[in-house]
């Protein structure tokens, strides 16, 4: 991926740059959308024991496999336990796991980027290899393949994820430290004593970083979709935990009593995919990042 390296607008003038930068996003439909779904998922996963109108491990065998109602808002899942629990603690597993595990990514694709853009040489094409050798397999076979070696623990997973993005972090690092080590005023800067460490502290980050927040914002669905996924095959989180594959899972294998446990959950995992992807998008254009495919 190349990267645009046009700096970021100037915040107008009339509040923090923070506030700013909010409203510019939610100045959209979409922007707005992302950005709601964004914070009602946190909202939701820091407080989820006390949102959720029930204990999501109470059984309630009497009601089960039923559909919404006034107890019930979603329904039961099979052993008749609240779906809208389930689902609210769910959220809280997903980022979990997909947070840690994106930030993860940034940090060693930051780092992999940067020695290979500054040093270039034998030392970015021994990296280059690297990310060309992880990126070679899909995400999902490689999380298959290593977590049946380590087990289906939660870091085991933080770590088969964040291993999974590294490469495209590592890439978009890489071609922007190359385009900014050939504008001329960070060559005359170099040729006035520089170090190293001025270099990219003053002028390589604050072009790498806007276009890995976006990349952030947009890799995140796709960490919550791969971890639902594992758990959907039997990889991942364990029942009775009340992951989102894992109630998708047992959700399928009794579709023909009740629908309402896939129905709901293939929702939440939608509109999770499509707020996150929206707010990537937005951050896009608020930043200025433009990005196209290429060949390295």
């Amino acid at each position: 991926m190349s990267v645009d390296l046009a700096a970021p607008p100037t915040p107008r003038r009339g509040g923090p740059a923070s506030l700013q930068l909010v409203r510019r996003i939610v100045a959209t439909p979409s922007g707005a959308f992302g950005f709601t779904v964004a914070v009602l998922l946190v909202v939701v996963a820091v407080f989820a024991p006390v949102l959720a109108p029930h204990d999501y491990t109470a059984l309630d065998i009497e009601h089960r496999l039923e559909g919404p109602s006034s107890t019930y808002w979603l329904g039961t899942d099979n052993l008749g336990r609240d779906l809208l629990s389930r689902l609210m603690m769910g959220v809280r597993i997903a980022l979990q796991i997909a947070v840690p595990a994106v930030v993860l990514g940034v940090l060693v694709g930051l780092l992999l980027g940067l020695a290979a853009g500054y040093l270039g040489g034998k030392v970015d094409t021994a990296i280059v290899v690297i990310l060309d050798a992880i990126q070679s397999f899909p995400s999902v076979v490689l999380a298959l393949a290593v977590l049946a070696l380590l087990g289906s623990s939660s870091w085991a997973i933080v770590l088969v994820l964040a291993v999974a993005f590294v490469p495209s972090f590592g890439r978009v690092t890489r071609t922007s430290v190359q385009a900014v080590q050939a504008l001329p005023y960070v060559d005359a800067e170099r040729n006035l004593g520089a170090g190293t460490l001025r270099i990219i502290g003053r002028h390589v980050l604050p072009n790498v970083v806007p276009p890995l927040i976006v990349l952030m914002a947009m890799n995140l669905p796709s960490a919550i979709g791969i971890e639902s996924g594992l758990a959907f095959l039997g990889l991942g989180v364990q029942p009775p935990t009340p992951d989102w594959g894992v109630i998708l899972s047992e959700g399928f294998a009794r579709i023909r009593e009740s629908p309402w446990p896939v129905l709901w959950t293939c929702g939440v995992l939608a509109v999770s995919t499509l707020g996150f992807t929206f707010l990537g998008e937005r951050l896009r254009d608020v930043l200025d990042v433009r990005t196209t495919e290429v060949r390295s």
